[in-house]
């Protein structure tokens, strides 16, 4: 889980230490354009939403330890060729691909706690794994805001692809294969090959079919953070990245929140009902949803204002808690109900949430500049505040919806 948890570590870093940068590379590259910006740090985020259609079914099919090191190993190198880009159009197109190679651990990382972890400990684990794409998202805007100011954003890409060549190594040497259908099926071929039958013994879960990520985040991981802060409070490109300690503080706080109370909640629940479910696992988010609706009216309205600079930090640490006190129990949910096929259900999870974080961004800045930081952030509160009846419907009602639309993977 260590292993797995550093991997993971990266593919969230490289998403958001970008972002400081960008008003260099915009200059570097003689553009103005906010869309452009925009997109230049989101495209990443579409990688999210093309490499788990390729990465989930592999790693059923193959194991998840090669799908790791290859990865890794793709990664790194579409990240030294984001840092050699001549272009804005190659560099997109290199962040693209980085972000489809990247995103192999946040696709893999469910189910592989599927695969080690018994049901009513798997909170605990999610939140260790969940250490790592919480921390990324701190530390990445304030070392690329420092990085950036003093060795200039092509060092950024340069760093990222050193500590990815080296978890890549690491996990080539560490990491044990744990898809419980691969190694039966790997067991399977060593029984042929000493019994000299081939294809007596098979393992019962291989098919006989031929082989064949909450978005508002991505939203400041985009740069409209960093637009808001350095606009109004006349931020440093070092200082922007520190601000991302509010939300980052947050989602800690939500983490160590889940890992507390998460399996208590469904073991009580297990016990008091006498049978697992993975709806257990979802009254959490009925209570931790309507922080996020809270963080971001105070998030925009004390920036509108312009009142002191911790009034939008406090707001994005209180949308940090609900997007963490949401996520978790939805990935641990996704696990529970799919415990053989979690990296395909997490995959098209993923697919869906990296689709819209991707897109979202493009439309955020024009919105703000029509808006205004107040108007805008209540519209996106309003949205959050209308989508909040949902987690007590899937409590409610998401056991007979499993039921009724029962999902044959095979």
């Amino acid at each position: 889980m260590a292993v797995v948890s550093a991997i993971t570590f990266i593919t969230p870093l490289a998403s958001s230490m970008f972002a400081p940068a960008i008003p260099e590379v915009m200059r570097d590259f003689h553009s103005s354009s906010t869309t452009l910006s925009s997109f230049i740090v989101s495209v990443y985020l579409l990688g999210f939403a093309i490499g788990p259609i390729f990465i989930a079914p592999l790693s059923e099919l193959y194991g998840r330890k090669w799908v790791y090191i290859v990865c890794g190993y793709l990664s790194t190198a579409f990240t030294v060729a984001c840092g050699r880009s001549t272009s804005i159009g190659m560099l997109v197109a290199f962040r693209l691909l980085a972000g489809a190679a990247g995103c192999a651990p946040l696709t893999l990382g469910g189910g592989s706690i599927a695969d080690m972890v018994p049901a009513e400990q798997r909170g605990k684990f999610m939140a260790i794994y969940g250490m790592g794409p919480l921390l990324g998202p701190i530390v990445g805007p304030i070392a690329g805001g420092y990085l950036g100011d003093s060795a200039g954003w092509r060092w950024i890409f340069y760093v990222l692809a050193i500590m990815l060549a080296v978890v890549s190594v690491v996990a080539n040497v560490a990491l044990d294969e744990s898809h419980h259908p691969t190694l039966l099926e790997g067991r399977a071929r060593r029984l042929n090959k000493e019994c000299g039958e081939e294809g007596k013994y098979k393992s019962v879960f291989r098919s006989e079919l031929p082989a064949g990520e909450v978005f508002m985040r991505a939203i400041w991981r985009a740069g409209v953070l960093t637009n808001h802060l350095a606009g109004i409070y006349g931020f440093s490109t070092g200082s922007v990245g520190l601000s991302y300690l509010g939300i980052g503080v947050g989602s800690f706080s939500g983490l160590l929140l889940f890992g507390g109370l998460n399996d208590r909640l469904y073991v009580r629940l297990r016990d008091k009902h006498g049978a697992d479910k993975p709806e257990y696992r979802l009254p959490m988010l009925t209570w931790a949803c309507w922080l996020i609706p809270v963080g971001l009216f105070i998030y925009g309205w004390t920036a509108e204002k312009h009142t002191h600079w911790i009034g939008p930090i406090l707001g994005t640490g209180l949308v940090g808690v609900g997007l963490l006190a949401t996520f978790m129990p939805i990935q641990t949910y996704l696990v529970d109900a799919f415990p053989f096929y979690a990296a395909s259900a997490i995959g098209a999870n993923t697919i869906l949430r990296s689709a819209v974080g991707a897109m979202l961004p493009l439309a955020g800045v024009p919105m703000y500049q029509a808006l205004g930081i107040g108007p805008g952030n209540s519209l996106l509160g309003g949205i959050a505040a209308v989508m909040m009846p949902i987690p007590y419907l899937f409590e409610r009602y998401g056991e007979r919806l499993r039921e009724r639309f029962n999902v044959n993977f095979d």
